[in-house]
Formats: structure tokens, sequence, C-alpha cells
């Protein structure tokens, strides 16, 4: 399976049988051009409310303790419309632990 690999890790090149949590969860695939398409590095950013959002590797990460704003979705007067909340950052989890995370979820019951 590759999970070791550095990089895109892409269905079909480094993993080509039955569907696995790794598959939507850690890779990218060949799209119809030959290109490798998908963002399997994403970061979470982490509030001290609890909120989680992905960060794309492409986005800048803030610090621990910014202030940023999100969006969350509420329902007012019978619609569902977004509304600003203000967050402050506790933790940022990056993408290699949480695909050594996801790797360490396959050990319990497979090996490499």
């Amino acid at each position: 399976m590759a999970l070791d690999k550095m990089g895109d890790w892409v269905l079909g090149r480094d993993y080509s049988a039955a569907p696995t949590c790794a598959t939507c969860h850690i890779s990218s695939y060949i799209g119809p051009n030959g290109k490798v398409v998908g963002n399997t590095k994403m970061n979470m950013v982490v509030f001290e409310d609890g909120f989680k959002e992905n960060f794309p590797d492409t986005r800048a990460l803030p610090e621990i303790g910014d202030r940023l704003s999100t969006n969350d979705a509420v329902v007012d007067d019978g619609a569902l419309v977004m509304k600003r909340t203000y967050r402050r950052v506790q933790e940022i989890v990056p993408w290699q632990q949480r695909r050594a995370n996801m790797a360490g979820v396959c050990a319990n019951c497979h090996s490499r």
C-alpha cells in the first residue's frame, strides 16, 4: 500500500486492491488527463471551543492563540444561513500526523 511514501499517494499506482479507508482518506487519483488529482495533505486546526477546520497544505497555517473568523451554518427563522464566528486556535494537527494516525488505525487489523 506504500503508506510510508512521501508525496502523492495515488490510487491505482500505489494501491490497486479493493477500496479501503485509505482510498478516500489519504489518496489522490489519476484523472482522465493522466495528472494526479486530489489534495491529501490536510492540516487540522482545532479551536478552543472544539470546532475543527481543515486547512490544505497550500493554505498558510495560523499560530496557536490566533483569533480567526470561521463560518457556522445556523437556522435563522427557518432558513439556513452562514454566521461568522471568531475562534481562538488551540492546536494544529499537521497532515503528516493525521496520515500517521490513519495508518495506525489500519495497523490494528492489517500488517504492513
